[in-house]
């Protein structure tokens, strides 16, 4: 009974040890910060300054307001401006893909900035990868630059 008490004790002993010097192992420091793999896009207004496609200049497009977009990269949610209408809808990243599902947008009279609504809502569908350097944020078809944001 004795070696049997002994060899439970030991065993007991020798877990235990070892989770608490796991527990230190693995423990976070202070400095630990768990940042989700989409966020770099998340967090910011992005204020378009570029846009692929139309034979109008882009103060021609967007004359009054230029468009906006934001990502809550929690809920996979896109909102922002079109330059004369609010949009929002849900939007898929992986990897560099990035999908946006059909855009709702308000529906006031665009009396300048109509053109460009087109335009922008046009290109944002068919939208099918995107680039991020530093504060600049590319929408692409493919190889081809469409869109080109800059952080606010």
């Amino acid at each position: 009974m004795k070696k049997i008490y002994s060899t439970f004790t030991i065993c007991t002993s020798i877990l235990l040890i070892s989770c608490a010097q796991i527990n230190k192992v693995i423990k976070p420091t202070e400095k630990t910060v768990v940042v989700p793999a989409a966020a770099p896009i998340g967090g910011s207004t992005w204020k378009l300054n570029y846009i692929s496609g139309p034979r109008i200049t882009f103060e021609g497009l967007y004359p009054n307001k230029i468009p906006t977009i934001n990502f809550d990269t929690t809920k996979s949610i896109v909102t922002g401006n079109t330059g004369c209408n609010t949009f929002n809808g849900i939007y898929a990243i992986k990897g560099d893909s990035l999908h946006f599902k059909p855009l709702a947008t308000t529906l006031m009279a665009c009396m300048d900035g109509g053109k460009g609504e087109q335009v922008f809502l046009n290109i944002i569908e068919k939208v099918s990868n995107y680039k991020l350097e530093k504060d600049t944020l590319w929408f692409k078809m493919g190889s081809v630059n469409m869109m080109r944001f800059i952080r606010q």
